[in-house]
């Protein structure tokens, strides 16, 4: 049998890749395609590839020793199976299937026995393929590594999920970056998002180990606890103030829409769905006036997305091309301002600009390959900072000031 041949197209000035694998292809990047187009999301979508790897090698053809058992994530096919799902062989059969069996990708236990094997050196067992998984997955990733803020000129924090699953963060004063630090508090699911809705005043969102958001803030006397706004979400939340004592927190639903809730100075409201269509990454909130909410997100089909809030409603999901993979990164550096960056699917930075009268093509940044979605900032207009992982899992840094971009360099 052949293998997964992955062939280069160009859109746009970014590079996208073919969604479809042949019947007869095989291995832990086909288990990531329809896996990820199933429904499986971050860490769930590791071990669903780590288990098809195990189960079939992700073979769509294959069969276990019990007959029934079929296709690459190996689901019994019996007769109310196959009448809710289809042909079981047929990969995107196979691949909803697993994703209900296994309520989502959190709970593989009753339905598979390579989930309870922890032999790194058994094949046969999930574990063995972890780190085959990690690499097939990346591609699929949504999430920012880090999140970036500034809540008054010439200051910038930086946060970013430790591998203890606390959030950590470092800060730049105008003279140095200070070291890592944790905020401790307790554990997180995602890496989190930072806004600043006045000077001196940070929020800090994160999805939650059951899927809900968790809020925290610093006032210029310390960090509040974690406290829970609810939800069910994946991946990280993005949240945008559009004036002071306001908050509004966007999250990818498990149904793969948007949602939202907000803050107006006294209460939350509920959670919301947005409409509009499915989506395929975390969410990039940005506001650039007053009043004035612009909202991008990966679609389905690999291209950017962008809608809008002047007031009177949210307009419709537009399309503005390209071929990237995870989420992207907006910012405004003045009124009127608008930037998106985001990864392409050849790992290098990309970036569009609206200046008033029109959007700008893609064009690349060059500088070299990152490993995350991208984050941005601007402390003070005509300045950005920007940030990504690297391959080393370091956080990079580059930044703006009007004539041009500095190349990465590493802040640890």
């Amino acid at each position: 049998m052949k293998r997964l041949v992955l062939a280069l197209l160009t859109l746009a000035g970014l590079v996208v890749w073919p969604q479809a694998a042949g019947a007869d292809e095989y291995g832990a990047p086909v288990c990531a395609e329809y896996g990820y187009s199933a429904g499986f999301r971050d860490d769930a979508l590791v071990k669903a590839i780590a288990i098809g790897m195990a189960e079939s090698h992700c073979k769509t053809w294959e069969r276990g020793p019990n007959p029934d058992d079929q296709g690459l994530w190996q689901v019994r096919a019996y007769p109310e199976r196959v009448a809710k799902y289809g042909d079981l062989l047929v990969a995107s059969n196979n691949a909803r299937a697993a994703y209900d069996l296994s309520a989502q990708g959190t709970n593989w236990q009753s339905n598979w026995a390579a989930s309870n094997c922890e032999d790194r050196g058994n094949p046969r067992c999930y574990a063995y393929w972890m780190a085959t998984a990690q690499d097939a997955a990346q591609r699929y990733r949504n999430d920012t590594a880090q999140s970036a803020v500034s809540m008054r000129d010439g200051h910038q924090e930086v946060f970013t999920r430790g591998a203890d699953g606390q959030v950590w963060h470092k800060w730049w004063y105008g003279g140095a970056w200070s070291g890592w630090d944790s905020l401790g508090g307790g554990q997180v699911s995602s890496p989190p998002a930072a806004v600043s809705m006045h000077d001196n005043h940070i929020e800090l969102f994160a999805r939650g180990n059951g899927g809900d958001v968790l809020h925290r803030f610093w006032y210029g006397q310390g960090w509040s606890p974690w406290y829970s706004l609810g939800g069910s979400i994946t991946g990280t939340p993005s949240v945008v103030s559009m004036r002071p004592g306001h908050l509004e927190i966007f999250a990818r639903g498990t149904d793969n829409q948007i949602w939202h809730k907000w803050w107006y100075g006294s209460t939350w409201s509920e959670w919301a769905p947005m409409g509009g269509g499915t989506v395929g990454s975390t969410p990039s909130a940005v506001s650039m006036t007053d009043g004035h909410i612009e909202l991008f997100v990966r679609g389905p089909g690999g291209d950017l997305l962008h809608r809008f809030y002047y007031g009177n409603g949210w307009s419709p999901y537009y399309s503005l091309g390209g071929g990237i993979t995870g989420a992207p990164a907006a910012v405004s550096m003045y009124n009127g301002h608008l930037e998106v960056f985001a990864r392409g699917t050849d790992s290098n930075l990309y970036h569009r600009y609206w200046y008033g009268q029109g959007w700008s093509e893609w064009s690349g940044m060059g500088g070299g390959t990152i490993a995350s979605s991208p984050s941005v900032l601007s402390m003070k207009p005509n300045h950005l900072e920007l940030f990504a992982r690297g391959h080393d899992n370091s956080v990079l840094h580059r930044f703006y000031y009007g004539a041009g971009w500095s190349d990465w360099s590493g802040i640890g």
